[in-house]
């Protein structure tokens, strides 16, 4: 039998369940689909870099954070709450899917936002 030092908590009480690990994967899922759409609803409102819109969410990420995030990096749940809070969305709607709401609304969006990008290609 192992000996802990007082307080120490043996590094298998610590590991993660396999339905933790589900729920935290399918929570960060949700919470990178989220921010993907915000951007792009940010974009679409003419806050087309990523200091405009770290601006806009009111400085709580820097622009190189928020674009980690958007490339799969971990979006912690402060950030999410202060995201929801910003935007004005209920309490853990970072951390839900929102597949089917609205579907014809967020797909325009992001038609927008691509079409404004090839916009700025366009020599005439």
């Amino acid at each position: 039998m192992q000996r802990l030092k007082p307080g120490a908590i043996p590094a298998d009480v610590l590991k993660d369940t396999p339905a933790q690990k589900h729920r935290s994967m399918s929570v960060q899922h949700a919470r990178l689909e989220n921010l993907r759409a915000v951007v792009l609803e940010l974009e679409a409102a003419g806050h087309a870099s990523r200091e405009a819109q770290a601006a806009f969410l009111g400085g709580a990420v820097t622009p190189r954070c928020l674009q980690a995030m958007l490339d799969g990096a971990h979006i912690h749940a402060l950030f999410a709450g202060h995201l929801e809070f910003v935007l004005r969305k209920p309490r853990g709607w970072m951390s839900r899917c929102h597949e089917g709401d609205d579907i014809a609304e967020r797909q325009r969006l992001e038609s927008e936002a691509i079409c404004e990008r090839l916009g700025r290609f366009v020599v005439s």
